[in-house]
């Protein structure tokens, strides 16, 4: 538990009494998802389009924030025919310095990023697998949009496939005081996803959960973090205690809130799966320094195979959206925003022109969708859309 910095993880020393859950049903937010590595043309295209109605061109984001994704190489691990999971990449220069590292998912995929921080040249190294155990692949240049680089791996360089399924599961919310119109509902949603997580998946894979909660510097707390726990009565506990206070300005604190998630809880790098929920309206400060703090903890989270899925809620903008849609390319994850449809809260963001076609869910179902299919590979799994 943190009382100001980045935080430190601990036990939350409330000396009040618990307090009670919402009394707010589930399942009455509504949201989309979109995933950029899957609509890679989509997003290149976007961030080539020029400024209209007022909105900077939006490749102009990738400078704004020092994040530049679309240089990326997209790599396929395999071992004796199949996917390889959990084998770390990296993507190396000529002379062999690092540029990028990640970690394989359950298909046995990752990204890696030519130039995420500053521009470089080819040709470059895939190295697949640990040490002198791994594989180089050279690469003279980026590969086309729905292209990916193929490693081969023999038994010895690669997780076994059938070994048990594991997942830790971290929500991060912003409880600065912008999100009072919809926190109560999103708490809820969240609490019920914690749930439904534990009793689906019980007997099928060992469930971690951290919830963790964060402001603004000079709040009452920067980061107040939980550890991660087999107990979803205690995680629930924890977030039906949150309420909504601070910020002020409309920044928050989004590099301290990633750092702590990231550095400071023990991810358990050997599980098949590692999500990380992160709900907010609003954008990190954009002094030099955050930025880095915020680049750094986005690079430290791919090399852990840790997936993003941020959620955009109301105050969202163009430019705090395509930050969120690079936190999700980056480390292999998707995107997902709340919508009008429910009617509740201030009013959110218009996904077009930068969103494709979508499905309106309901938030809850849309978060377990996605966790599942990130456990076990299904993309489309427990898809249950709101009727407009």
């Amino acid at each position: 538990m943190s009382s100001g910095g980045g935080g430190v993880v601990g036990e939350h020393p409330c000396a009040a009494p618990p307090c009670l859950p919402p009394m707010i049903p589930a399942g009455q937010l509504t949201a989309g998802e979109w995933n950029d590595l899957a609509h890679w043309d989509f997003f290149l295209n976007m961030l080539a389009q020029p400024q209209t109605n007022s909105i900077q061109p939006w490749g102009a984001a990738q400078t704004r924030w020092g994040l530049f994704p679309s240089t990326r190489i997209a790599v396929n691990v395999t071992a004796a025919g199949a996917p390889a999971r959990n084998v770390p990449v990296e993507l190396r220069d000529q002379q062999g310095a690092v540029l990028w590292r990640a970690l394989t998912n359950k298909q046995g995929a990752a990204q890696l990023f030519a130039g995420m921080f500053a521009p470089v040249t080819g040709p470059f190294v895939v190295h697949a697998g640990a040490g002198t155990t791994g594989k180089d692949v050279a690469v003279q240049e980026l590969p086309g949009p729905a292209a990916a680089v193929a490693v081969e791996l023999d038994g010895s360089g690669a997780a076994a496939q059938d070994a048990p399924l594991a997942l830790d599961l971290m929500l991060m919310v912003d409880t600065t005081g912008s999100m009072g119109d919809e926190l109560k509902y999103i708490q809820s949603e969240l609490e019920d996803v914690v749930a439904r997580v534990k009793s689906q998946f019980a007997g099928q894979t060992t469930v971690r959960l951290s919830v963790n909660f964060y402001r603004d510097l000079e709040d009452e707390y920067v980061v107040r973090a939980y550890p991660f726990t087999t107990d979803d009565d205690a995680a629930v506990q924890a977030i039906a205690q949150q309420n909504a206070n601070g910020g002020g300005d409309t920044p928050e604190a989004v590099d301290h809130a990633l750092q702590v998630a990231v550095n400071q809880h023990d991810w358990d790098l050997q599980s098949s799966t590692r999500v990380l929920l992160l709900v907010l309206d609003a954008p990190p400060h954009e002094d030099q320094d955050t930025l880095l703090r915020v680049r750094e903890a986005i690079a430290d989270a791919a090399a852990k195979g840790i997936q993003i899925i941020p959620v955009g809620a109301s105050g969202i903008d163009k430019g705090t959206e395509l930050l969120l849609r690079f936190f999700a390319i980056a480390t292999n994850g998707s995107y997902a925003f709340l919508t009008n449809d429910s009617g509740i809260g201030n009013p959110h963001l218009d996904p077009s022109p930068t969103i494709g076609p979508f499905d309106v869910e309901f938030l809850n179902d849309l978060l377990v969708r996605v966790i599942a299919a990130r456990l076990w590979g299904c993309s489309r799994a427990g898809r249950r859309t709101h009727a407009r």
